[in-house]
């Protein structure tokens, strides 16, 4: 008969005493930004899914990491990114919200971008209008991200700088993984790499100075996590404040 406290007593009535607990966090790919007649919008940050199980050791599970949208270039007369694709783990998906890429915009306008979760992309209309929290944008608001394990994800990206509204030409950087609108200086920014974030907007020449291209949004990540040393294989592996993390910036597979 086994031993309790070794590796081969693996019941007890029945029950399984090897299983440990693991949290977990997926993102889908950022929007690409948009673009419009005076700014293009900035595109909305990925969705998300979190949680925590139990799992036995030996269990294979498949990730899949989905990518960033694509920019709709520096169009003048309203167009929009594409949305991202979706982060899969676990059995559950992560998938853009079903409104990120908002309205197009008619002439003289620019289109949304936003999406319920986790962050809204930029009103394109002059640079005072960057990404609001999960719904059409807020003045001088910036769409917050998502904050889990050591980092923050999601953000929504701002739109493009104006092309017709004096004082307002600099670029705006996104936060939390969003890209950086575009001004009369440049081109937006691409969302960071495995972060989830929105692509910034384009800036329209319409009314004077240089047409930019909108952004690319950031790819998605999943990350797993448990208590105390290694036991897990797949992704990069990290030890941080008593936590190992396994972090996959690409697909790949989860073996407990």
């Amino acid at each position: 008969m086994p031993l309790l406290g070794t590796r081969a007593a693996t019941s007890i009535l029945g029950l399984r005493t090897d299983r440990y607990h693991v949290e977990f966090f997926g993102i889908s790919g950022g929007a690409g930004g948009g673009g419009g007649t005076q700014t293009g919008p900035g595109g909305a940050g990925g969705g998300t899914f979190d949680g925590k199980r139990a799992i036995l050791p030996g269990l294979i599970f498949d990730i899949v990491i989905g990518g960033g949208g694509t920019n709709a270039g520096s169009n003048a007369f309203g167009s929009l990114g594409t949305n991202g694709s979706a982060t899969t783990g676990f059995g559950l998906t992560a998938a853009p919200p079903s409104d990120v890429l908002g309205p197009t915009g008619a002439y003289f306008t620019s289109g949304n971008g936003y999406g319920p979760s986790p962050s809204g992309g930029g009103i394109g209309y002059d640079n005072r209008h960057a990404g609001g929290a999960g719904g059409a944008a807020d003045t001088n608001v910036l769409g917050p991200g998502v904050s889990w394990g050591e980092s923050t994800y999601g953000g929504g990206g701002p739109s493009g700088a104006s092309s017709k509204v004096a004082g307002y030409t600099g670029a705006i950087a996104g936060v939390d993984g969003a890209g950086t609108g575009a001004f009369d200086g440049g081109p937006a920014l691409d969302g960071a790499v495995n972060r989830g974030g929105g692509g910034g907007g384009s800036r329209s020449g319409y009314f004077g100075g240089s047409y930019q291209s909108s952004s690319n949004g950031g790819s998605g990540v999943f990350i797993v996590r448990y208590r105390g040393s290694p036991r897990a294989t797949g992704g990069t592996i990290t030890e941080v404040n008593g936590w190992t993390y396994h972090t996959f910036e690409t697909s790949g597979t989860f073996t407990s």
